[in-house]
């Protein structure tokens, strides 16, 4: 509301006016009302217009002291009719909120994408799907394929450094070491005899400071220790092999100088499958059997008799010189590699009378052309068999013949076979190696027996047919 007297707004409710002092109480024109004060001029009464008279004061009559409420106004004490507001447009306000916001979110992405655009993650260049060689239960893993070095090189740009990855290799072996793999270490807690469905766990240690130190184009980034756990599959199922299929037996030869001799099928030949062939191959100094596959030669499979035992045990061992994943790679795992036999002994002949006709005169024939090669025209006068008591010692076995000697007498020699050896068919079985050489510088045969006797603890005449 405004003072009456001044003119001045004051607040409704208000009894005297702040600014005059008036009383308020009396007469306050309300707010937006406006005020008329009569005003007269010098000397020409004038009729109010607007304004109540009081009561008691004739219109026209002598000129009256203005009341204080009817002091003039100013202008300024009237207010202002309020101006009309031009209404808001919401829709346009949200859409340029939405606007800078999405422009603002771009700048950020774009920062992002610069920043990560500028760095290589390591943990990327492990390889999920690593590979498994061999067979199931003699598997190994393929460490080449557990991180790709190349494919991080590439990642990283080229260095500041080099330009080509013979000249990092260059770089990095000045450094100690070849290629980023100096810079990566990647260890396998299981890394050989694994079989499917086994759990292979992975640790790579990355040394990013020494990589980043050949500052390649982008930085390497990641954690330190880097871990996977894989399931190991894909491998075949292995073929089971018995190489000593192929043997028949094997003799222990007790004789002195002797050896254990293996003996084998003959033609001995088997598919395995997985394009694997064992094929027995004798050769002089020995037999061996010799894989291939697909038609390509992968190893061989040898064999060594151990006889050590044989005087307590009266067995010998058959050995392979190989383990039993030496094919695991060509699918074939080998289930025996040591058996235990009972051989044919092999001893030195002791007695005359246990050779057979057949041998002795196989022997005899021999006999008689190497004596005349060597003496001319002889005549087979007896056979003598000489033994010691150290069965050890070995035997000899001698054809004695006469023959004209150089005086034109009758001088006598013989044949010499040394260490006839049986085994428990009773037979000679080395009768085509035996060691043999003639003598005939003797007078009689008695000369011969005397030197014979010398030479063994028992000699006896053999007395099989010619």
């Amino acid at each position: 509301m405004f003072c009456p007297k001044c003119g001045k707004e004051v607040a409704e409710g208000t009894g005297v006016c702040p600014v005059c002092g008036a009383d308020l109480n009396a007469g306050a024109v309300p707010l937006g009302e406006p005020v008329v004060v009569p005003v007269e001029p010098q000397g020409v009464p004038v009729e109010p217009q607007g304004v109540p008279v009081p009561q008691g004061v004739p219109v026209g009559g002598a000129a009256q002291p203005t009341p204080a409420y009817a002091q003039p106004v100013p202008a300024y004490a009237q207010p202002a009719p309020a101006a009309s507001k031009k209404p808001v447009n919401k829709k346009l306000i949200k859409l340029i909120c939405i606007i800078a916001g999405a422009v603002v979110a771009a700048i950020v992405a774009i920062i992002v994408i610069v920043a990560v655009s500028s760095k290589v993650n390591a943990e990327k260049f492990v390889n999920e799907k690593p590979a498994f060689t061999g067979v199931s239960g003699y598997g190994e893993v393929d460490y080449d394929s557990l991180y790709d070095y190349k494919g991080l090189e590439e990642a990283l740009g080229k260095s500041k450094l080099y330009s080509s990855s013979a000249e990092l290799n260059e770089l990095v072996e000045a450094f100690g070491g070849i290629g980023l793999s100096n810079y990566i270490d990647v260890d396998v807690d299981k890394s050989d005899e694994l079989k499917n469905g086994d759990k292979v766990t992975v640790t790579i240690k990355v040394d990013y400071d020494g990589i980043n130190k050949l500052k390649f184009q982008k930085k390497l980034v990641g954690d330190e220790v880097i871990t996977r756990e894989y399931t190991v599959s894909g491998l075949e199922e292995p073929v089971s092999y018995d190489p000593f299929e192929a043997v028949t037996s094997v003799s222990y030869d007790a004789t002195s100088y002797g050896s254990s001799k293996i003996t084998f099928k003959d033609d001995y030949s088997k598919d395995l499958g997985n394009g694997v062939t064992v094929k027995l191959v004798k050769e002089e100094y020995g037999s061996y059997l010799q894989l291939t596959k697909d038609g390509e030669n992968v190893g061989t499979i040898n064999f060594e008799v151990d006889d050590e035992k044989f005087e307590s045990t009266k067995k010998v061992v058959i050995k392979t010189y190989n383990d039993a994943d030496d094919f695991s790679f060509q699918g074939v795992i080998l289930s025996v590699l040591e058996k235990e036999f009972d051989p044919d002994l092999i001893e030195y002949l002791t007695k005359a009378d246990t050779i057979s006709d057949e041998e002795f005169k196989k022997l005899k024939a021999e006999a008689d052309k190497k004596f005349k090669e060597n003496y001319g025209d002889c005549k087979y006068k007896d056979c003598y068999f000489g033994t010691s008591s150290d069965a050890a010692d070995g035997n000899g076995l001698y054809f004695v013949y006469s023959y004209k000697g150089f005086s034109d007498g009758k001088s006598f020699g013989y044949v010499y076979y040394q260490d006839l050896k049986t085994d428990k068919s009773g037979k000679i079985i080395n009768i085509d190696d035996l060691y043999s050489y003639s003598n005939g510088y003797y007078d009689s045969i008695k000369d011969i027996e005397e030197s014979l006797n010398g030479d063994w603890d028992s000699l006896s005449k053999v007395t099989l047919k010619e």
